[in-house]
């Protein structure tokens, strides 16, 4: 008689017949499907692009070092000048300046064609010179006179004249005389030159004054009846 309970079992399945060649395993998910990276191919005018990029990027380096090593000597002030004076080879000396450093400067060859013009405005020491700072013009000007004046301390104010300054002259009266009553006579003009004198006590001061003033100006000057003062130096 037949054993029931082995018809009603499930048959075993051969696990060489399962797990061979060309047969599906007991659970799907157990399947893996092996594939080979996609290749993607580079398009050549990315490429291209990015080469020129740095191509660019280096020739703009190396024209930055370039400038940067780019020199030039200049023409720098050794010592004071003041306005109206003309320029002599020893009052330069020169700097190393970069060329791109975009200053208004004279380069130290031209040295000859300065030397014999002028100083447009009072230039100190270690002034980088520029053409703004050179003149042409002859001093004195047409319509103006240079009248040399002698005073004493006396009649002169306690702060030191300057070249360029505007002052005034004063006419005064003689030592033994009465005070003015009326107002004293006098002419503007502008310091060129401030020579003290101290072996005497006193000062020359070289002015530019108008030509239809010079003669009374000269005249009270030779008999020290002239005082100078000093008008505003705001400009």
């Amino acid at each position: 008689m037949p054993d029931i309970a082995k018809l009603l079992s499930p048959p075993k399945r051969d696990r060489a017949h399962t797990n061979g060649a060309g047969t599906q395993p007991d659970d799907p998910t157990a399947m893996v499907r092996v594939t080979s990276p996609v290749r993607t191919r580079r398009r050549p005018i990315v490429l291209g692009i990015g080469i020129l990029l740095v191509v660019i990027l280096i020739l703009g380096s190396v024209a930055l070092v370039n400038g940067l090593r780019q020199t030039q000597d200049i023409l720098v002030l050794a010592r004071d000048v003041p306005q109206g004076q003309m320029f002599t080879s020893d009052d330069f000396t020169s700097a190393t300046v970069n060329t791109d450093a975009g200053l208004n400067v004279i380069s130290a060859s031209d040295l000859a064609a300065i030397v014999g013009r002028a100083a447009s405005t009072n230039l100190a020491s270690g002034t980088v010179l520029n053409p703004n700072t050179i003149t042409d013009a002859v001093i004195p000007g047409k319509g103006l006179t240079m009248v040399g004046i002698t005073v004493g301390a006396d009649k002169l104010p306690a702060t030191p004249l300057l070249i360029g300054d505007d002052i005034r002259i004063i006419d005064t009266p003689r030592d033994q005389d009465n005070s003015p009553v009326q107002a004293p006579i006098s002419s503007n003009a502008q310091v060129v030159r401030v020579q003290p004198l101290p072996e005497i006590g006193q000062t020359t001061v070289d002015v530019l004054v108008p030509e239809a003033e010079a003669n009374w100006i000269a005249a009270r000057a030779a008999t020290h009846r002239v005082a100078l003062v000093l008008d505003t130096r705001v400009r």
